[in-house]
């Protein structure tokens, strides 16, 4: 339980988004702004992958506070994207 505790404030510093003057909040958008930051300073090969991934994120997510989003909502938006066939046809097409 505390190793769980320990690594969510541990990631909670890392990816400390600040608000854009724009959004007094941070947003999904914000915590993918530094996310993103982050792989290219580890200089992560990758990266394709996660901003395809975000690309499908940021209609539902993006705008939205990042402290209302729930594990809940996370857990119905990949169940909609798996009813609609989507999650099965990208898995085919990265393998």
């Amino acid at each position: 339980m505390y190793g769980r505790l320990r690594r969510k404030k541990r990631l909670s510093e890392k990816f400390a988004a600040t608000p854009t003057p724009e959004s007094p909040v941070v947003t999904g958008a914000d915590l993918w702004r530094e996310y993103k930051a982050d792989c290219e300073t580890r200089d992560v090969r990758r990266i394709d992958r996660a901003k395809l991934a975000w690309s499908h994120l940021e209609p539902v997510f993006g705008a939205r506070p990042a402290a209302d989003i729930r594990t809940l909502e996370i857990a119905q938006y990949i169940k909609s994207r798996r009813a609609a066939g989507m999650a099965e046809k990208f898995r085919t097409q990265i393998k």
